[in-house]
């Protein structure tokens, strides 16, 4: 008896005990899966770490405080969050509201004496008198920031009152600095204000410190643009 042809259909079914070397248990993932899934992981723990690396020192602001000097009657804006701090003594207040150790703004007030107060009456000589007292400071300045270097100083007005400014940088242990010193006249109190920052934080915190220093409110004084 002859045997038939097989179609080009049929195939054999293959024994139950036999199971072709290719193929994987139901529910189990290729290699080629497990590298993918691999390789997602440790990327996404190389972007964390790298955007951990990359955030700017001075972080966002999510909402402003206020702080108000009862030494020096004026109150100011700062981010929600910063540390504040106050020391007063011998007529002096400081006050020092920071993200971090180098980063803040620093007012310092003292009171004026009788004879700086009868110059500062006569208008015409107001801002001349400011220039040589902000001079002055940067001595001072000179021993808190080696290689303390200021710009030319210019003439401004913060809460509405006559005020010398001028940018500066500097360096620390942890590298090189800039920052904003400026000289404030209060009737009878002169300020001085720093501003300060990393150089490479700069442009960061640059926006925070100008909206620090214009939120600047003696009493109902309205405030003054600082140009920059």
């Amino acid at each position: 008896m002859s045997v038939g042809r097989r179609g080009a259909s049929s195939f054999d079914v293959p024994h139950p005990g036999v199971r072709d070397p290719r193929s994987r248990p139901r529910g189990e993932w290729s290699s080629l899966t497990d590298g993918l899934i691999t390789g997602c992981l440790g990327l996404l723990v190389f972007l964390c770490f790298w955007a951990a690396a990359t955030e700017s020192p001075v972080g966002r602001v999510d909402a402003w405080a206020t702080h108000r000097d009862a030494a020096s009657r004026f109150t100011i804006e700062y981010p929600a969050g910063w540390t504040t701090t106050t020391h007063q003594g011998r007529g002096i207040a400081a006050t020092r509201i920071g993200r971090s150790q180098n980063i803040y703004v620093e007012i310092v007030s003292q009171p004026t004496r009788s004879e700086q107060r009868v110059l500062l009456g006569a208008g015409s000589v107001v801002y001349a008198v400011l220039r040589t007292w902000h001079q002055s400071e940067e001595s001072y300045l000179r021993l808190r920031f080696p290689d303390y270097r200021p710009d030319r100083p210019e003439r401004t007005a913060l809460g509405g009152r006559p005020a010398v400014w001028s940018r500066f940088t500097a360096r620390q242990n942890s590298g090189e600095l800039t920052g904003y010193h400026t000289t404030l006249l209060s009737r009878d109190r002169i300020l001085l204000m720093v501003a300060v920052a990393p150089s490479d934080a700069w442009e960061d915190f640059k926006p925070i410190a100008l909206h620090m220093l214009r939120s600047l409110r003696f009493g109902s004084s309205p405030a003054r643009r600082l140009d920059h």
